[in-house]
């Protein structure tokens, strides 16, 4: 049907039928009969030719476009399945007719394994999604068919975990030729770290002592200042803010700064040296710029900071130094904010402080529970000696080194003559053999306490001025935060493994509870079909119990049911398995039994665990049990119906229990 309707048949079938209807007019207005006939033979043929033609040529054509419609198929599914966006596709109607596995997993909940074919009304009922979010899908619905344009919006999103995330969406709508409504596409993608990254980069950003700024590195319009550049510079933020570089002209300099800024986007240079800048009362002053380049939605944009060099040229080279230990730290600051280790924190750290070219030595030591303060990480010179100095913050004592004062003390504590401090006079000999004539040391916290110290040593005398000292405070800050987050990433994963196991046991004796059995269960019986084993189901219960229970107690009842768990596991093989499913009744999973005859090997070991009294308050008790079991495959049923199997034997040996000869039996239909 398609190669008829296809334009190429149609134009061949006309032109066909054009001719053939000229040959029959030969025919019917030419004299000569023969002369007629030869004529039309040869239009006929001609005729047909055309029309043949056009069908091999239409089955071609289309043929050639449904292989190319099967691959765009093929690299759709294949992006649906393994692009980590969350892509969906709707139609008009609001029916998801496709959706990507990352789209999937944020609404896969039991009750719901897929959202294709459900609108966003059938997908809330079951859905981790807020109100909120399907409010916000609704209205962009609404807003992106009514304008015909593609609309951008950030949207919250819960994970299976029901952990919060950002997504950055763009919904398209696409409409046929003649403009009507076709389908919807929503592509999202997860900037939840990108945001918190943002988020940790504007606290710096905002509190830092150094006069900072940013602009777009392709526009050079300025976005945003912090408050210490608006008080350097006494301009107004709405006075500078959206207004582009040449506009501003703060540097009185035309060209220079321009060729500086190509030099920086070609990665030559980061620091713009010899600038002025006018202040607003008319005073002009020498300043340097460092520039750092960020992207914020693959945007360059860059950061940068102001150092005046006014004062004192003399500074310059401290000034540099400074400069540098903060690119050193800005490339660190990911990871001391997100810290993966405290080793790493504290490796990274050292090395970025060293390399700044301010310090020649840099150490941090933990404060232990007995006041001794431990060596965790060092580098730079004379630090493979520190082992031999012990330290220990008694604040007492007659010689104390800047480590012990600073914990003693909790601030930071420096010297500008290191050598010179008389508090230091066991330690002379070392200080002037390894150079350290400058030092600074800053507490460490964790959780509100002090946890330990950072040291800092230069070679050189007066270094820690009021900026250097600044800077080392924010080192122990960051540090402290990055302690304080490895401890609550640990306490939630302590959390989240005690809800899962607390999820899957019982709390009385440890045993896995009535949910984790469907597992164990189903586990089994697929291993016993594929070695072509058995597998023992057994139901337990404790006959009179409740009597128990009546005469000593409760907590004496849940000793005894803790004491029966213990007794039962040490008899038990590796491959078997205990479960409590409630009460006094327990399940047992016997696995990998050869034939029916192992039972009678591994019962008479559960009735030997039981010879011997329990004593409850100086009374011995004699435990007696009920135990009914159904093996699989003889019994080959689903795992509920093994257990009501096992159950019914349990009780049906249970009713005997004043007549019986042995404490247990084998279900049978």
């Amino acid at each position: 049907m398609n190669v008829l309707k296809s334009k190429q048949f149609l134009i061949g079938l006309t032109i066909g039928i054009i001719l053939l209807i000229f040959s029959i007019l030969i025919v019917y207005f030419t004299g000569d009969f023969n002369y007629a006939i030869r004529r039309f033979n040869i239009i006929f043929f001609f005729a047909t030719f055309i029309i043949i033609s056009s069908i091999f040529l239409s089955s071609y054509l289309i043929a050639k476009r449904d292989l190319k419609l099967s691959e765009q198929k093929r690299l759709f599914d294949a992006v649906m399945k393994y692009t980590t966006d969350t892509i969906v596709v709707k139609n008009p109607s609001g029916v998801y007719i496709a959706a990507s596995k990352s789209a999937e997993e944020f609404h896969s909940v039991p009750e719901l394994t897929s959202t294709v074919g459900k609108t966003d009304e059938q997908i809330k009922i079951s859905s981790f999604q807020s109100e909120d979010f399907f409010k916000t899908v609704e209205d962009v619905d609404k807003i992106i068919w009514e304008t015909k344009t593609p609309h951008n919006f950030l949207l919250q999103l819960y994970d299976r975990n029901k952990t919060s995330h950002i997504f950055d969406i763009t919904k398209i709508p696409i409409f046929d030729e003649k403009g009507g409504r076709l389908l919807s596409i929503a592509v999202g993608h997860d900037i939840t770290d990108r945001m918190e990254s943002e988020k940790q980069f504007k606290s710096m950003f905002y509190d830092n002592s150094l006069p900072m700024f940013t602009f777009d590195l392709e526009t050079l319009v300025l976005q945003d200042v912090n408050e210490s550049a608006v008080k350097y510079g006494g301009y107004a933020e709405n006075e500078v803010v959206g207004k582009t570089l040449k506009e501003i002209d703060p540097f009185i300099i035309k060209d220079i700064i321009f060729k500086l800024l190509d030099k920086f986007k070609e990665g030559k240079d980061k620091t713009f040296r010899g600038l002025k800048f006018p202040l607003k009362n008319g005073e002009i002053r020498d300043i340097e710029v460092s520039l750092t380049l960020i992207y914020k939605k693959d945007v360059p944009i860059a950061v940068a900071t102001i150092f005046d060099v006014t004062e004192k040229l003399a500074n310059e080279s401290k000034i540099k130094l400074l400069k540098q230990l903060y690119e050193s730290l800005i490339k660190e600051v990911s990871l001391i904010l997100n810290p993966e280790s405290e080793n790493a924190v504290f490796h990274r750290t050292l090395v970025a402080l060293q390399k700044s070219g301010i310090f020649n030595a840099v150490w941090i030591g933990r404060l232990e529970s007995d006041r001794n303060i431990k060596y965790i990480s060092a580098r730079g010179r004379g630090t493979q000696e520190l082992t031999k100095i012990k330290l220990y913050a008694d604040c007492d004592k007659k010689f104390l080194t800047l480590a012990e004062r600073a914990v003693c003390l909790n601030r930071i504590v420096y010297n500008n003559d290191h050598i010179s401090d008389p508090l230091l006079e066991p330690y002379l000999d070392f200080l002037i053999k390894n150079e350290w004539h400058s030092a600074c040391a800053a507490p460490i916290h964790r959780v509100s306490k002090v946890w330990g110290v950072i040291t800092l040593i230069s070679d050189k005398k007066n270094i820690f001025d009021r900026d250097i000292l600044e800077f080392v405070s924010k080192i122990s800050a960051l540090l402290s935060h990055s302690l304080n987050e490895i401890d609550i990433k640990k306490q939630l994963e302590k959390e989240k493994r005690k809800s899962e196991y607390l999820a899957h046991h019982d709390p009385l004796t440890g045993l896995p509870n009535r949910l984790l059995l469907t597992q164990l269960l189903e586990g089994a019986l697929n291993r016993a079909d594929r070695g072509k084993t058995y597998v023992g189901v057994g139901m337990i219960d404790f006959d009179d119990f409740k009597q128990i229970n009546d005469t000593f107690g409760h907590d004496e009842g849940d000793n005894l049911l803790k004491e029966f768990a213990k007794r039962l596991k040490n008899i038990l093989r590796q491959t078997d398995h205990l479960v409590r499913i409630g009460g006094d009744e327990f399940v047992i999973l016997m696995e990998d039994l050869k034939n029916k005859d192992d039972l009678y090997i591994l019962i008479p070991r559960i009735e030997k665990a039981f010879a011997k009294p329990i004593v409850i308050k100086g009374n011995d008790i004699y435990l007696k049990i009920s135990l009914g079991i159904t093996l699989y495959p003889i019994d080959k049923q689903p795992p509920y119906l093994l257990l009501v199997h096992a159950d019914n034997a349990m009780y049906g040996i249970k009713a005997k229990k004043g007549v019986r000869e042995t404490f247990w039996q084998l279900y049978e239909e």
